[in-house]
């Protein structure tokens, strides 16, 4: 494409129609091709790994998106959490490669929209600009900046230091809408496409545990590792008994705090009172045992790293307990403003 080709300062971002293997091999090809530092959504997490020098989250990308005079947007809503454009009309070049027409209309505008498959269309697009390479640009700096700012939310990213460094490249992390969960969209590094599985923007609590016994099921040998807050996990804890019957080798990680966390923390920066949010939990690993389920109570982040180490390997479900207290709010770092 003429745009890209003549573009100096392009960036690429990637949602969740880039995950599967040939579309994120397909995104690196190109984003290498042009120099192009590639911005993952939360749902793309994993479409480029985390470990290229061109990949980036969006808190880290956020100067460079801003600075971009071309930005393609491949396989992604474009909307931030409020509702609203990733970039507003008028102050970039933007083209959009999506599967689904209705996720390239208002309230975004592109200058260029191709309504196809990610892999068909980043292939074509590669195939059509020259072969010169053109110079990547250091992303360090970015990185370092945002390494530096989640030293703000340092306990819940210990926590997920200790996960990540006791899961294979290719296990697979269910996130879920829990404290862990909410910096793991910032602070869990993913290195193969499919590999990072979301709620999605819907913000469904009580996803993860089901979804992580289906993903144990389809991906037979790798290894699963579900994390959840006791509220959440709540909404489907009867399936442990699933777990066990049909011997499916999950990782539930819970943590506990006893009450819906994100709901008391709202409740009381709004209104300096709390109703409905405390909550009377069993004693999960007594729980799990009573379903036939490996039940354990782990209160440091090496213990929590040392037994989904020892779960690897094994086709048993495993339930981790983590009684867990107060963390650092993480909303200010998981602000998208609308870019313009």
């Amino acid at each position: 494409m003429e745009l890209l080709a003549a573009a100096e300062r392009p960036v690429i971002v990637a949602g969740g129609g880039v995950r599967d293997t040939a579309s994120s091999a397909a995104l690196q090809a190109l984003a290498e091709r042009l120099g192009a530092p590639v911005i993952t959504s939360r749902n793309g997490k994993g479409a480029i790994s985390d470990r290229h020098p061109l990949a980036l989250s969006r808190l880290a990308g956020a100067e460079v998106l801003e600075n971009a005079d071309i930005v393609l947007a491949v396989g992604t809503r474009f909307i931030t959490m409020t509702g609203q454009p990733v970039i507003r009309p008028g102050g970039h070049r933007l083209i959009a490669i999506n599967a689904d027409a209705a996720d390239v209309g208002a309230p975004r505008e592109f200058d260029v929209a191709v309504i196809a498959e990610a892999k068909v269309a980043l292939e074509a697009i590669a195939n059509s600009l020259p072969e010169s390479k053109r110079e990547a640009p250091s992303l360090d700096e970015y990185r370092k900046r945002e390494s530096n700012a989640l030293n703000t939310i340092a306990p819940q990213v210990q926590w997920l230091q200790a996960i990540r460094g006791a899961m294979p490249d290719d296990g697979i992390f269910i996130e879920e809408l829990t404290q862990v969960g909410y910096a793991a969209r910032l602070a869990f590094p993913v290195y193969q496409p499919g590999t990072y599985v979301t709620p999605g923007y819907q913000g469904t609590l009580g996803y993860g545990f089901p979804t992580g016994l289906g993903a144990a099921v389809g991906a037979k040998g790798r290894q699963v590792v579900s994390i959840n807050g006791d509220g959440g996990f709540g909404w489907a804890l009867q399936e442990l008994s699933t777990a066990a019957k049909y011997n499916i080798g999950l990782v539930t990680v819970v943590f506990r705090n006893d009450a819906f966390g994100n709901v008391q923390r709202i409740q009381t920066e709004t209104f300096g009172r709390n109703i409905g949010v405390d909550l009377n939990n069993p004693d999960f690993v007594a729980l799990a045992n009573e379903f036939g389920v490996a039940g354990e109570r782990v209160t440091t982040p090496e213990g929590l790293g040392k037994a989904i180490r020892n779960a690897r390997g094994t086709d048993a479900p495993v339930l981790i307990e983590v009684p867990f207290g107060d963390v650092p709010s993480p909303w200010k770092l998981l602000a998208e403003p609308s870019i313009g």
